[in-house]
């Protein structure tokens, strides 16, 4: 098995792994939900290119990762990770999922300036001013932090995924530059200052992924509404069905203080 390059061995029980220090040539590892204990051995598969050791709670270091140099997909979704300073020799590293690390310090990120592909959920951030160096992202996910400004993501300007969900963000005008070009995002439950900057984000979207947000059929008789804000309203409509947004009548509300399944 000395040339094996991809091994799973997730969802065991794993009290001994030593045995892979022989497999010198594989490229993809994963081991989830493995209750893994001493991971040193891992610094002898220097070929790496993908790790995945997500739901190891014991794990709250990255000293393992010293000799692996070539990674570039590594996943370690709920441990118990709290400094990574080491992450920044990583400069080859393209995907990082991190959600679930509870209180982590993500200074050392700024450095990953190839990273395209970055997961930060429920990690406890409110200060995302590291990220703002990485101009090569195109997917970042930050749900169910503690963010309230946005501002270093202007610099994202590659951005066509985002989801800052479950923040306390008021003001999303940083990230305006999305409405140019064919982006998703999804920010459900925030505390907009206004909605009218929210609608207007919203109208000049190509593509809203709009999973939790509450949407409502206006019904003009009922309502009292002036004719320019109805007609501002159904030009949103307009926007969304040239765009194919399947639903069962035209979107003219969009409310973002809705209730969801954030907890």
């Amino acid at each position: 098995m000395i040339n094996l390059q991809e091994l799973d061995i997730s969802n065991n029980k794993l009290h001994d792994i030593s045995p892979l220090q022989y497999l010198v040539n594989l490229r993809k590892l994963q081991m989830n939900q493995c209750s893994l204990q001493d991971i040193i051995v891992l610094s002898y598969l220097k070929e790496l290119e993908e790790l995945d050791l997500s739901a190891n709670p014991n794990i709250n270091g990255l000293c393992f990762l010293h000799n692996l140099t070539k990674i570039k997909i590594l996943c370690l979704n709920k441990c118990k990770l709290q400094k990574i300073a080491s992450i920044q020799q990583f400069i080859n590293l393209q995907q990082l999922e991190l959600f679930g690390n509870q209180d982590l310090d993500i200074t050392p990120l700024q450095y990953l300036k190839q990273i395209t592909k970055l997961i930060l959920n429920d990690c406890g951030i409110y200060d995302i001013s590291p990220l703002g160096p990485l101009v090569n992202l195109k997917w970042l996910e930050l749900y169910g932090n503690q963010i309230i400004n946005i501002d270093p993501l202007q610099q994202l300007v590659k951005l066509t995924y985002l989801d800052l969900s479950c923040n306390a963000v008021h003001d999303f005008s940083p990230i305006s530059f999305m409405s140019q070009q064919k982006s998703r995002i999804c920010k459900t439950n925030n505390q907009c200052q206004s909605s009218t900057d929210a609608v207007d984000l919203a109208r000049k979207m190509k593509r809203i992924y709009t999973t939790n947000f509450s949407l409502r059929q206006l019904n003009q008789k009922r309502l009292s509404i002036s004719a320019r804000l109805y007609s501002k309203l159904d030009q949103i409509s307009q926007k969304f069905n040239n765009y194919r947004m399947h639903f069962s009548n035209k979107l003219v509300l969009l409310t973002l203080n809705s209730g969801s399944d954030c907890q």
